[in-house]
This record gives C-alpha cells, sequence and structure tokens, in this order.
C-alpha cells in the first residue's frame, strides 16, 4: 500500500476529489460471556499476522519555536511518518517517529509547498514548489533529503502518478490557466524527460509501459465513460466500456460505476488483468452532473478496500448526517464498520495496513483492527 490511492473522477481540476458513499449500520447489543470471548478471539485471529503494535504507545508531533504541523503527508514505512510543517518563512519536510516520537528534518525550503508523494519503494519524495508565476518546480529527493533531480514545468497545477511496476518512473500532468494541458513521463533513474501525448490528463500505470485514463467527452459531460489503456508504442485500448471512477494498487483495480435502476453505486475490484474478483454497492452523494467521489485505500496483503462513506444516498450540497470510516474483504465478500461518525477525509494507510490517517490534515492515526484512533499531533 505504498502508492496512495488517487481516485479519478469527471471533476477536472484535482486538489481535493473527495467525498461519497455509505455505511453499513452498526448494531451493538447486550453479548453473553461467549459471545464476548468468540469477539476478543476473532479480534486476535484477525490481527495475527501484523505487527501488534496499539495506539497506547504511540506519541505526539511535538514542534517548538513558531513551527507549526500543517498536514501529514504519508507512511514512510510502517513506524515513520512524512509530515509538512511551517514557521511562516520556510516550510520543512519531516519523518515523525510514531512510537518513539523522533523528529529528523528532510528538506527545508522558502518556495511554497504545493504537494508530496512518496514513490512505491519508499526511496524518494516528490515535491511540487512555486515561486514564480505560471511555473512549476517539480524536485524529486531522497528519503535523507538528497536532491536527485529537478524540472521546472510551464503551468498552474501539476499532477503526477508513480508508476508501481517500474521504480522511479512518474507520469506527471502540467495544467494551464484554461486548463490545457500537457503531459510527461521522467525517468529519475536516466535523469530524463519525455513529452507524452495523451487523451486525458489524469491517467495511471497499470503496466510497466501502460497508461489508463477515463476518456470524457468534454462536449457531452456524462457520470461516466470508457476505461482506456496507452502503452509506450501509441496503442490505445478499452479495458471497460463505462466507470464513474477508478482506483489501483499494484496488482488491484477498484472501479465505481453505475448502478442500473437503484440510488447506489457498484465497486467492481480486478486483478492486473481486469478479471472481476468482486464487488458491492453502495450509496452515493451527489451532485448536479457529478458524483462526489472518497479516498480509498487498497490493502492487497489483507484483500480489503478501505473508504469512507455516507450514512446514506443524498445531494452532496444538503448532506449533513455524518460519516464512518468502512472497509471490504474482497476475499471473504465482508464488510465492516471501523469507525463510526468520522469526518469526511483523505485516508492514507501504512504498510501493514494495521494503521491508517485519517483527517482533513490526517491529523490521527486509526488502528483497524481495535477500532480506535488518536491525534499524532496535539496543538
Amino acid at each position: 500500500m505504498r502508492q496512495k490511492a488517487r481516485v479519478f473522477t469527471n471533476k477536472f481540476p484535482i486538489s481535493l476529489i473527495l467525498c461519497f458513499l455509505f455505511c453499513s449500520l452498526f448494531i451493538t447489543g447486550c453479548e453473553s460471556k461467549t459471545g464476548g470471548e468468540t469477539h476478543r478471539e476473532n479480534k486476535k485471529n484477525e490481527r495475527a499476522g501484523h505487527s501488534g503494535k496499539s495506539l497506547s504507545s504511540t506519541k505526539s508531533i511535538k514542534l517548538v519555536g513558531k513551527e507549526y504541523f500543517e498536514k501529514s503527508i504519508d507512511w514512510l514505512d510502517d513506524e515513520r511518518i512524512l509530515f509538512l510543517s511551517s514557521d511562516g518563512n520556510s516550510s520543512f519536510l519531516k519523518s515523525f517517529h510514531l512510537y518513539n516520537g523522533e523528529i529528523e528534518e528532510i528538506m527545508e525550503t522558502h518556495k511554497p509547498i504545493f504537494d508530496v508523494s512518496v514513490d512505491p519503494s519508499g526511496k524518494y519524495l516528490l515535491v511540487v514548489q512555486s515561486s514564480v508565476a505560471n511555473q512549476m518546480e517539480l524536485s524529486i529527493i531522497t528519503v535523507e533529503g538528497e536532491k536527485v533531480y529537478t524540472v521546472t514545468l510551464p503551468g498552474v497545477d501539476l499532477i503526477h502518478e508513480w508508476n508501481f511496476h517500474e521504480n522511479g518512473k512518474v507520469y506527471v500532468g502540467s495544467f494551464y490557466e484554461d486548463w490545457s494541458f500537457r503531459s510527461y513521463i521522467i525517468d529519475v533513474n536516466k535523469k530524463l524527460l519525455e513529452e507524452l501525448v495523451i487523451d486525458q490528463p489524469f491517467a495511471r500505470w497499470t503496466g510497466e509501459n501502460e497508461l489508463s485514463y477515463i476518456n470524457w467527452d468534454l462536449e457531452n459531460p456524462s457520470i461516466s465513460a470508457p476505461l482506456m489503456s496507452i502503452n509506450n508504442s501509441g496503442k490505445k485500448t478499452k479495458l471497460l466500456d463505462s466507470v464513474v471512477s477508478f482506483t489501483l494498487s499494484k496488482n488491484i483495480i477498484v472501479t465505481v460505476n453505475e448502478k442500473n435502476n437503484e440510488d447506489s453505486a457498484t465497486f467492481e475490484i480486478f486483478n492486473q488483468t481486469f478479471s472481476p474478483i468482486a464487488s458491492f454497492s453502495l450509496p452515493v452523494l451527489k451532485g448536479y452532473s457529478e458524483w462526489m467521489i472518497p479516498s480509498i485505500e487498497i490493502d492487497e496483503s489483507y484483500n480489503k478496500v478501505i473508504t469512507i462513506a455516507p450514512h446514506e444516498t443524498a445531494i452532496a450540497d444538503t448532506y449533513k448526517d455524518g460519516f464512518s470510516l468502512i472497509q471490504f474483504n474482497w476475499k471473504e465478500g465482508k464488510k465492516k464498520v471501523i469507525l463510526d461518525n468520522v469526518d469526511f477525509s483523505n485516508i492514507a494507510c501504512a504498510p501493514s495496513g494495521d494503521l491508517c490517517l485519517i483527517g482533513e490534515q490526517l491529523e490521527s492515526v486509526v488502528d483497524i483492527y481495535e477500532s480506535k484512533q488518536s491525534k499524532i499531533y496535539l496543538e
């Protein structure tokens, strides 16, 4: 679960593409002594093979002077979190050890930081900055802070996607003020930038030399469109007839689709060759011409999809009934509520899948198996 799942929808500008889904009601009641013992035994078995570390042993980020916490970025490994802070003059990328509280500085810069991501191998960080109008600076550094590659591209916004299948390769889309775009492939190992011709800017790697994208008709907006792929020789292939959004990990693809004649959405799970594995249905928050799609995490090792869901289908602008953090195990075909009454936010899960960050600033850590959460930053 190294690379975070970014969900692509028909909403064109990308900063935060969020919001949607359903929640299985978590019904509690009186439990016999035997039932309680069975529940505890199931918890123990469910967690077998994981780290077993609990939230009671975690620390909180403590900053000094005028420095303040901006947000968590992602996990560097099962115990360290990458976060962004600032003192008003400089921005800092730092690592935080969840269990001993140690903080180490990776990067300091006077330029505003717009986006950061960790590559699938955990070796590199990609940092997007800008200090000049209509220019975006993309820097790739090691997790120790050594600068490896830098390029400045014209545009007002950048998106990027690391390749799961070939370490050190990145897809980049650069947008102009009118939302026209140019696309590039960066090979970090060769320190090479090549321009790519592609129909849509929001593309993701579905192979070592293959990118996939939803082929929206911008002249005739719709809820769904075909999922296409393009390889390094320019050959295009239709993968699926119609999807609302898609996200993926190295070997698993999850699509969100319209469910015929029902007020819900179908989540379909595929393997790397697009053979179906499982599916489940959830209600959806809707806008005027689009669905609001939540952050989705894929845990391949334990066959789970984790997301945040509303309690019922509704119009997005009027919905006020809260959300739940839920998971679906595609091997067992079971849904489970991890936490009820959480805020709608991004999700970032540790490589082992034991813990996930949630919250507007990814400021809370959740124990998936114990259904508990705690803040990693206390003001």
